[in-house]
């Protein structure tokens, strides 16, 4: 056994370290060689001794995949075609291969089940679970009559499966949180004319600087639809009803979630809905945030070139209602879509144009929201997998004597991507959450389109992951 051991290390050592190399592309998070002083490094065994092994095997092959360019950029595209226009017969095909390698490495499962047990790992390590029913829309789509009614119960199973999230993450009882996707829950056709109609409004002030986008269209952010003369001149009554409709599904869940003490996040989405989606997330923060605890949260995007000011109104408006702000900080999800989008309207792109500025912007409102978190106001979760922008956060942290597992105050990585940094970060005392995609195999179809697109922007952490799982395979056959 042990001269097998060590042909099979001799061998596949050298293939292996092709494979981790790190890559530098243009926008990617991961690109820059940044010192690990700030994080209690962890061996191959902590941070993946309580996986199967078939569930590393699995992620080499997934993360080896999705590092070829070929098969991010168009296997989102042909899983698409397949499922839209293929033969059941290559369909099923297809469907068993993805099944067994990106699905079931960068998603927990298709059922809440299958996301409990594939998670257990993690609450071992005392980290946290964000569930995501990872189901989303693009914009850009008008509904027939049919469509709507057909679009009507897919809304009320998303809310139906959200609610029963909640409830699991409840019973679970480990401060685990629940995430939404506005698209998944209302008319992305409506949510396209809202927030149209709040940057037509938003430009006709006269003070750009002091008002605040969404604010002036409803000064209580009531959503009282009705009432209001400029949605009246915007939607037909009929629109007005489904709108009200959708906004009240959602409502319903922040309302359970409140009440049931599990976190809601609001996901950020396509910048040409962004401006809706906050106009709703910050009326359900007035509603159910207090003074003392954020129970539903925002999602601000730092590729944006106007993130500093998103982030300033959003806190303007916590101050003016007197809530805690509910904040995650991402760097961006939609950056392939929103420059496409733009190039293809011949307008401005509303992303950075490089990977510095973005890392800039980051950074500053990181800093700035971490002081808040220690004056009490915010309640903070920084998702990213970047080493220099955690690093910056623990500096800021110690130099404000906030405590490592201030309860205010997360770390948040992508399921199945940065294990060994969410290992070290926990093993350190930090408060850390996992973003836990799930949903069926044809749902979460755009998700995982993008998530191996968007790899081409973060391989740096992935080639960590595989080599502490080489690493962790190699331990467990020479039974180290």
């Amino acid at each position: 056994m042990r001269t097998w051991s060590k042909l099979i290390v001799t061998y596949t050592k050298p293939l292996v370290a092709k494979l981790t190399k790190p890559r530098t592309y243009t926008h990617t998070e991961a690109s820059q060689s940044v010192s690990k002083a700030y994080i209690t490094p962890v061996t191959p065994k902590e941070a993946f001794g309580d996986l199967a092994t078939r569930d590393l095997l699995r992620g080499l092959v997934s993360l080896a995949l999705a590092r070829t360019p070929g098969v991010a950029t168009y296997g989102g595209k042909f899983l698409e075609s397949i499922h839209r226009s293929g033969p059941r017969i290559l369909k099923d095909f297809v469907d068993g291969i993805v099944r067994r390698t990106v699905f079931g490495h960068f998603c927990a499962g298709e059922t809440l089940d299958e996301c409990e047990r594939n998670t257990q790992h993690l609450r071992r390590l005392g980290v946290k679970c964000l569930f995501d029913y990872a189901a989303e829309r693009e914009p850009g789509t008008v509904l027939s009559e049919e469509d709507l009614r057909k679009e009507e119960a897919a809304k009320e199973y998303a809310a139906e499966l959200e609610i029963e999230t909640i409830r699991r993450a409840c019973q679970l009882g480990k401060g685990d949180f629940a995430c939404i996707k506005i698209t998944a829950l209302a008319v992305i056709e409506h949510l396209e004319k809202l927030n149209a109609m709040i940057i037509k409004d938003w430009k006709k002030s006269a003070d750009k600087e002091a008002s605040i986008r969404g604010y002036s269209v409803d000064p209580e952010l009531s959503f009282d639809f009705e009432k209001l003369e400029i949605f009246k001149s915007h939607f037909s009554d009929e629109e007005l009803r489904i709108l009200r409709n959708d906004v009240f599904r959602i409502q319903r869940l922040c309302a359970l979630a409140a009440e049931s003490r599990v976190p809601i996040l609001i996901d950020a989405e396509h910048y040409c809905l962004q401006d809706a989606i906050e106009y709703i997330a910050m009326g359900m923060q007035k509603r159910y945030n207090t003074p003392q605890e954020s129970y539903v949260f925002t999602t601000i995007q730092c590729y944006l070139k106007d993130s500093e000011r998103r982030e300033k109104l959003v806190t303007r408006i916590a101050e003016q209602f007197g809530f805690r702000l509910g904040l995650k900080l991402v760097r961006g999800a939609y950056l392939h879509y929103e420059r496409e989008y733009a190039s293809q309207r011949n307008i401005e792109s509303p992303v950075w144009n490089t990977i510095e500025e973005t890392h800039r912007s980051y950074n500053t409102i990181a800093s700035r929201e971490i002081a808040r978190v220690s004056q009490g106001k915010t309640s903070l979760i920084l998702a990213t997998h970047n080493l220099e922008s955690i690093r910056n956060a623990i500096k800021n942290i110690e130099q404000l004597n906030m405590r490592h597992d201030n309860e205010h105050f997360h770390f948040g990585q992508l399921y199945s991507m940065a294990d060994a940094t969410t290992a070290s970060l926990r093993k350190a005392g930090f408060q850390v959450v996992k973003y836990i995609p799930f949903g069926p195999l044809e749902e979460v179809i755009p998700y995982l389109s993008r998530r191996l697109l968007e790899n081409q922007d973060i391989l740096g952490s992935t080639s960590v992951d595989m080599s502490y799982f080489y690493k962790e395979l190699m331990r467990r056959i020479t039974r180290k």
